[in-house]
């Protein structure tokens, strides 16, 4: 199993269902331990990422997010791509689960690649925050902290974004 294992409540019926990615394969389990239809979705090559869960408006309209390398897969529950997601490649590797953020009613999906860029998408996968610098993430998660993208990186510099995309170092 890459990464924890996320919930989800896939028919809106109050049973919770476990969510997850091995190497090669995104995973959907009943309480039962049993597999959900259509999962498990199979992906050639396997090097997955840990499986990124997102619901948007917190309604149960779940995303599943995979990432393969420099892929980005989006799925809904019944396991089909989501048509309205263009976001499709990088120009470098994913190295970490995708993140999920909201300020005010925008949202904002990260994305840190091996060439230490930080791709920050729309929930339609455009470009929402331009940056211009690089970054040697750490291991740490990003958190969102008075509305500002915050995280450190390998050197110890505490680094905060906000959406205007002016990064401040500390």
């Amino acid at each position: 199993i890459q990464g924890p294992i996320q919930q989800l409540d896939m028919f809106k019926n109050g049973k919770l269902q476990m969510a997850f990615t091995t190497n090669e394969e995104l995973w959907v389990l009943d309480r039962n331990g049993e597999s959900v239809k259509p999962f498990p979705l199979k992906f050639p090559g396997g090097n997955l990422n840990p499986l990124a869960l997102f619901d948007y408006e917190q309604n149960k309209n779940y995303r599943l997010i995979v990432t393969q390398g420099s892929r980005v897969f989006m799925y809904d529950t019944s396991g089909k791509e989501v048509k309205g997601f263009k976001f499709r490649e990088t120009e470098s590797p994913i190295v970490r689960a995708p993140q999920h953020f909201r300020i005010g009613n925008r949202d904002y999906l990260l994305f840190r690649l091996e060439n230490g860029e930080l791709k920050i998408l729309n929930r339609a996968g455009d470009t929402r925050v331009r940056l211009n610098e690089t970054f040697a993430f750490s291991d740490n998660d990003i958190f969102l902290f008075e509305n500002t993208f915050t995280f450190t990186d390998r050197n110890g510099q505490l680094i905060s974004i906000p959406p205007t995309g002016k990064i401040n170092r500390r």
